[in-house]
């Protein structure tokens, strides 16, 4: 009883103590110590987040660099000293452009001649000297002094042929066609067998130009009528001679 009266007295708080147990040493508590613990769980938290956000940050940049070189190289690789290449296989309207003139208003106007198509429609096809000619719009574009022979082909239709060749000159430059309306002719759809080894071609004639396909072919449309045609093969060095006969409107099949 002395003891404690005492300790009251004096007014001071007493340390915490420890209380021993089976398991070991374990430290009371102070009123309040549970708010501190969370505020400092807190802090580390936010502290940990921050960290986690800077590392990520880090951990993204080589990707982001990445990224621009990149686009950089695709878009614009000349700024990185990259020359691009251009890997597109030339189409047909490029090679038949470098056989016929094309249009070029300011050598047109000097060395060149035009050629109007009248009644021309998409479907048709304009041949000068036998090659396929790059239309702009409805005109051709042909050198002066030189001869043309132009004919109009359409599928399913008689090819049209003008009769006399066609000259241009500084004094005559523009020269208008009125392309007839073309007869209709019957046609029919020729299959050939699927067993024809690779890089055999036919070679037969409409209308007085040699069409050659390779083989094998499939519902191909032409004219009816009969025909005389070469199979060849130049990897094999073989050659033969076939007679075909395409009926109106009807699917023909030629064997192997």
């Amino acid at each position: 009883t002395n003891v404690r009266s005492k300790t009251r007295s004096s007014g001071k708080v007493s340390s915490p103590t420890t209380k021993k147990g089976k398991q070991g040493t374990r430290p009371t508590t102070k009123p309040g110590a549970t708010g501190v613990r969370s505020v400092t769980r807190v802090r580390k938290n936010t502290a940990n987040k921050k960290v986690d956000s800077k590392n990520n940050s880090k951990s993204l940049l080589p990707f982001l660099i990445a990224g621009a070189l990149a686009g950089v190289v695709y878009f614009k690789p000349e700024l990185v000293g990259i020359k691009k290449e251009n890997n597109t296989a030339p189409s047909q309207t490029t090679q038949e452009t470098k056989k016929l003139p094309v249009r070029d208003v300011a050598q047109a106007k000097e060395t060149m001649g035009i050629l109007t198509f009248k009644n021309y429609d998409p479907s048709m096809e304009i041949f000068v000297n036998g090659e396929k000619a790059n239309l702009v719009g409805i005109d051709v574009f042909l050198e002066f002094n030189k001869e043309y022979q132009v004919s109009v082909r359409k599928t399913g239709y008689k090819s049209w042929y003008r009769d006399s060749k066609i000259v241009l000159t500084p004094q005559n430059k523009n020269l208008t066609i009125e392309v007839p309306e073309l007869e209709k002719v019957a046609t029919g759809y020729i299959t050939t067998s699927r067993n024809f080894s690779p890089g055999s071609k036919i070679k037969f004639t409409i209308e007085g130009r040699v069409v050659e396909k390779a083989l094998p072919l499939r519902n191909e449309r032409v004219p009816a009528g009969e025909y005389e045609a070469t199979i060849t093969n130049p990897v094999l060095n073989t050659e033969r001679k076939i007679h075909f006969e395409v009926k109106a409107n009807r699917k023909n099949f030629i064997k192997d």
